[in-house]
């Protein structure tokens, strides 16, 4: 019974990913006539109005680029699995952990941190310090006004 559970909860991982595994990109024509592309994924806010060459999108470029949440790994985990993200300048960091219904299952992170690249082990245990149970979990950044979430599978 365990085994079977286990199987149909890869196969519903393996069906979920590929739906989302296509990416898109936004293109981008500048006003000096040169073009930027980015990847709509890792895109969390862009403001245009003040952009009118190159070296304007460049900057917005980096920002993109340099606030990243990656995907968890081991992934599907049993029993931790590590969180990096990287952020482009200090500020306060909230790493989370959220159930599919979207309650709060931890909070991994809460202070400011240094501009850089972090990572933090989730151990699968809730606020309380209690063993979760197998399923998905989604973890999510917030950096200043922006927020980052991916999706992550406890295995046990």
């Amino acid at each position: 019974m365990k085994q079977k559970f286990i199987f149909v909860l890869f196969l519903s991982y393996l069906s979920l990913s590929l739906c989302f595994s296509q990416t898109h990109y936004l293109n981008v024509n500048l006003r000096d006539g040169t073009r930027a592309r980015y990847v709509v994924g890792d895109i969390q806010k862009i403001d245009f109005s003040g952009i009118t060459n190159i070296d304007d999108a460049k900057k917005i470029d980096h920002f993109i680029k340099s606030f990243k949440l990656h995907q968890n790994y081991p992934n599907p985990f049993n029993p931790s699995t590590t969180i990096e993200y990287n952020i482009p300048k200090s500020g306060y960091v909230e790493v989370a952990i959220y159930d599919l219904r979207g309650r709060l299952v931890k909070t991994l992170v809460k202070e400011k941190q240094i501009k850089g690249n972090h990572k933090v082990v989730w151990y699968g245990v809730n606020k309380y310090g209690k063993k979760v149970v197998s399923g998905f979990y989604i973890y999510s950044i917030k950096f200043e006004n922006s927020i980052s979430s991916k999706k992550m599978i406890l295995i046990k």
